[in-house]
């Protein structure tokens, strides 16, 4: 049987690799999935190894002195970081299995 060998020249792969390296060190915005009611949990997790985090909160009730708030994507934390960070961690216990 024959092995057909791909149309790559040492210059493609090249820029293949630093292509790919360069996407790997990007940073993006990324949803992570939480256990219902612990966003902020993971979210404290995130900045104390120096992630930027976002967490979309409503703050109403302040004319009232009753200073309230709630989240408006329940189970979602978005934090900005890059692909290398984001497989470093999915192993942590206790760390969702859902990434977009």
């Amino acid at each position: 049987m024959d092995k057909k060998k791909l149309p790559c020249n040492e210059l493609e792969r090249h820029y293949l690799y630093k292509r790919m390296m360069q996407e790997f060190e990007e940073k993006k915005w990324y949803v992570i999935r939480t256990k219902s009611g612990q966003e902020d949990n993971a979210a404290d997790f995130f900045r104390r190894y120096g992630i930027e985090v976002y967490l979309p909160v409503l703050h109403y009730g302040w004319f009232r002195k009753k200073d309230k708030s709630v989240l408006l994507c329940n189970n979602l934390v978005f934090i900005h970081t890059t692909v290398r960070y984001i497989l470093s961690i999915m192993h942590y216990p206790g760390l969702p299995h859902y990434m977009y």
